[in-house]
């Protein structure tokens, strides 16, 4: 899983292809170590078709901005750099959910 931040957010996707997908966290944030394992499975599995980054909203304030995220965990879905979905957990996740997520916006 790529570490996107403010220095590197445009080269990662501008480089990613179709379909990213990128995990707001911190470092603070009980949830998002909760959602981070998961995450990274899904980017292991999508390997190839889908380019999956983290980034820490404290360390990179601006592509937080950017993207519009005002709590955290959230995950964008970006198709051909925009983004088409934003979702914020508050619980109650799981991997299949996760995926059937990537697969309704992202088509991975």
């Amino acid at each position: 899983m790529e570490r996107v931040t403010d220095s590197n957010y445009e080269e990662i996707i501008a480089g990613a292809g179709p379909a990213v997908v990128l995990n707001f966290g911190a470092k603070w944030c009980s949830t998002c170590k909760q959602l981070d394992p998961i995450i990274e499975d899904l980017s292991r599995e999508k390997q190839g078709r889908v380019v999956m980054g983290r980034v820490d909203v404290a360390e990179s304030p601006l592509v937080a901005e950017k993207l519009r995220v005002l709590s955290v965990p959230t995950v964008v879905f970006l198709r051909d750099g925009k983004p088409v979905y934003h979702f914020t957990f508050t619980g109650g996740f799981s991997k299949k959910k996760i995926s059937q997520m990537l697969a309704k916006h992202l088509g991975a």
